[in-house]
């Protein structure tokens, strides 16, 4: 059971024994615990109904929580505007959200409802809902207190800020008043109370020892009167109109005059120099204060608000002077200071850098030619020997009629495919025969069925690619993605271009070989790092490479791997 405020008038009881939700019957369920309920009687049947005013708190007491106090016309009169007496004692009762209040009575059943009607006024006076017969009932098993269940349901009613309803549940055949509930919405924003700083942690803890008591000692506050002229405090909350820290005070604690036990009830923004920091966030306390940390020099301004009511927004500025060492003239003057000294250094070392430099980019070049080089003599044995064993497998199928076609389509490829690798680079049709040369061979063993496409705006002559760098990913392709589909593997490569960038797309429709960061293929690894040495030797240009799972277009249904070159700048 969750603790619920009570409103003071005659002997109150609470509402216990519900778990869950509320919900009326044909209603949607409404969350309980998200309510504070209060009514006046002896929270068990009897001989009158006891109407019951259930009021949404979203983390904020019911009680009030700021200056703001109900009107003086929220007096509603004892005598209603038929003439009859309400009972001398009723709820009045104040709202901060703009959600439904709810009003229920737990001791009245489908038995005797049609004895009674209830009304609903807006500022006693005119009619929300006018005298109803009562038709709703909460479902079976909610119970109150000693209450039975399935017990009457009046609904839930609201009107805007600074009005109020009044509920009046009467007897029809006396028409006598048995129970009144008013409900005042009220507007609010949050406060401050006080300010501590670092040098007042002490004096904050021990406040902090009980939140919910918002009386404040006058040592408290005696010490803005030392620290600012009259005409710079406030003349209602006695805190300074602007608030001025030293560097050291950078951490701020701001107490608001708040009853907030949940931190989703009040929200803040800091601006600083103009230019908000923190945008509205929920609070990172569960109490009622904002606490502001490691927090730079400059001109401040924090907004705080209720979540309930957002359009209210109080905001208080404070500055927090700069250190010696952080202000524009010392900055000015090292600034000063510093280039003078390195202007004339800069001079003497200028030459000998730039000499240096290009000395460093002439070895760094050549050492990545000789790295790309060697990466690119370890793609031919790497490929011989995976063409090798895909001879191998099919003399082992006993297949020799396709393992001699493969041998003798396997020397046209592997001449096509060393007389590429002489060069870092390689025509986009030369490499595209190696790729189809390729393709055929491994279609001979596995029967899949594969294409290559390359789109009409597509300059295919004009375009160099390093060579032997697309095979190994049609290999996985093969080997990972469409083998053990057969006949029902499908391969797309496909050759495009999105304004200055040329794009290789190798897609499969197997299963999803997206390799993870401990992959260790030796011919994805060899692409990978062939890729990151040729990035670095081109200026203006690069090549990146992303592997992902496919979007099922090689093949009805979903599934597969595709792998994405995106060659950046490639084209003029």
């Amino acid at each position: 059971m969750k603790e619920i405020r009570l409103s003071g008038y005659g002997r109150v009881l609470l509402l216990a024994g519900l778990l869950g939700g509320f919900a009326p019957r044909g209603e949607a369920q409404i969350d309980w615990f998200n309510y504070s309920t209060t009514y006046i009687g002896e929270g068990k049947e009897g001989p009158e109904p006891i109407l019951m005013t259930a009021i949404p708190y979203n983390g904020n007491y019911i009680s009030g929580i700021g200056q703001t106090s109900r009107p003086a016309a929220f007096r509603p009169v004892s005598d209603s505007t038929d003439g009859m007496p309400r009972p001398a004692e009723f709820t009045h009762l104040s709202t901060f959200d703009s959600a439904d209040v709810y009003f229920v009575v737990p001791c009245l059943h489908a038995d005797k409802a049609g004895l009674y009607e209830f009304r609903v006024l807006v500022d006693g006076q005119t009619p929300l809902q006018p005298w109803s017969d009562i038709h709703r009932f909460t479902d079976r098993g909610i119970v109150v207190n000693a209450f039975k269940d399935r017990f009457a349901f009046l609904g839930g009613f609201k009107t805007t800020w600074g009005h109020y309803i009044l509920v009046d549940l009467r007897e029809k055949k006396s028409r006598r008043i048995v129970g009144s509930s008013a409900v005042y919405w009220m507007s609010e924003r949050p406060v401050l109370l006080n300010i501590y700083t670092t040098a007042d942690l002490n004096q904050f803890l021990k406040k902090n020892k009980k939140p919910y008591d918002l009386d404040l000692a006058d040592s408290e506050l005696v010490k803005w009167k030392q620290r600012y002229s009259f005409d710079q405090l406030d003349s209602l909350t006695h805190l300074p109109k602007k608030l001025l820290l030293g560097p050291e005070e950078n951490s701020v604690l701001f107490y608001l005059n708040a009853g907030l036990y949940k931190k989703e009830a009040l929200e803040y923004q800091l601006s600083r120099n103009g230019s908000v920091v923190i945008p509205w966030k929920s609070n990172d306390f569960d109490n009622n204060f904002i606490w502001l940390k490691n927090l730079a020099h400059g001109e401040y301004v924090l907004q705080m608000r209720l979540r309930a009511q957002r359009h209210l927004v109080t905001e208080y500025p404070f500055r927090i002077a700069p250190a010696w060492h952080q202000t524009w003239w010392f900055r000015t003057t090292l600034v000063l200071l510093v280039l003078l000294s390195l202007g004339g250094g800069w001079m003497l070392l200028s030459l000998r850098r730039q000499r240096g430099r290009m000395r460093a980019e002439s070895a760094r070049r050549e050492k990545l030619q000789v790295e790309l080089r060697s990466l690119r003599s370890q793609l031919n044995p790497h490929f011989i020997f995976n063409a090798l064993g895909s001879i191998q497998g099919l003399i082992q199928q006993n297949q020799v009629e396709a393992a001699n076609r493969y041998l003798t389509e396997f020397g046209s490829l592997l001449r096509e495919a060393l007389a590429a690798g002489d060069n870092d680079f390689t025509d986009l049709p030369r490499e595209q025969r190696i790729l189809d040369s390729y393709l055929q061979l491994e279609q001979l063993r596995f029967g899949f069925q594969y294409e290559i496409l390359t789109d009409p705006d597509v300059p295919a002559a004009e375009i160099e690619i390093p060579a032997l760098l697309l095979q190994p990913l049609v290999e996985n392709a093969v080997k990972h993605g469409v083998s053990v589909l057969r006949e029902a593997g499908r391969i797309r490569v496909r050759f495009s271009r999105e304004n200055g960038n040329f794009i290789v797309r190798v897609e499969d429709n197997g299963a999803n070989w997206v390799p993870g960061p401990q992959t260790k293929g030796y011919g994805l690894k060899l692409t990978r790092d062939r890729i990151q040495l040729i990035n670095l030797l081109r200026r203006g240009s690069s090549i990146s490479m992303t592997i992902g799972p496919g979007v099922g277009k090689t093949t009805p249904g979903a599934g597969g791997t595709t792998v994405r070159l995106l060659f950046k700048n490639w084209l003029s």
